[in-house]
């Protein structure tokens, strides 16, 4: 299952992203993270790339693999690579989304430069407990 959506560079479209995800994943344990993980790539693609300025556009990308979903934002590039950046402060109130996407996903990378870029996280698909999965096929 996969899925994509273009939206034009402005904050306000954050929700968007985060309705996509829910409609593509569906209202699954886990969803809430693969929502955090999107809102995150495309606040970034909003703020730190040509994509936010008069007439930018992001693409988010949203694949259902075997064990993990894979969320990925084009963008049309920046002179600044996205990094996890180190807040220097307890007052800082921004700088910290790559590092909390690291922290959350399986692996996350960039492909691309200047002009365009992707960048894109692999989130884990939490594992149902066996007890759940018996249940499930009971009720089958």
């Amino acid at each position: 299952m996969r899925g994509s959506l273009t939206c034009p560079g402005h904050a306000e479209h954050l929700s968007d992203v985060r309705k996509f995800i829910l409609k593509v994943l569906g209202d699954v344990p886990g969803v809430d993270v693969a929502e955090l993980v999107a809102s995150e790539l495309a606040g970034n693609a909003i703020v730190h790339s040509a994509s936010g300025g008069p007439g930018g556009s992001f693409t988010l990308h949203v694949e259902v693999l075997a064990d993990r979903w894979l969320i990925r934002v084009d963008d049309a590039g920046g002179v600044t690579e996205p990094r996890v950046r180190c807040a220097d402060s307890g007052k800082d109130e921004s700088g910290r989304g790559l590092a909390l996407v690291s922290a959350v996903s399986l692996e996350w990378g960039v492909v691309g430069g200047c002009d365009a870029r992707s960048v894109w996280a692999a989130v884990p698909i939490p594992v149902r407990p066996q007890s759940e999965l018996s249940l499930a096929s009971l009720a089958t």
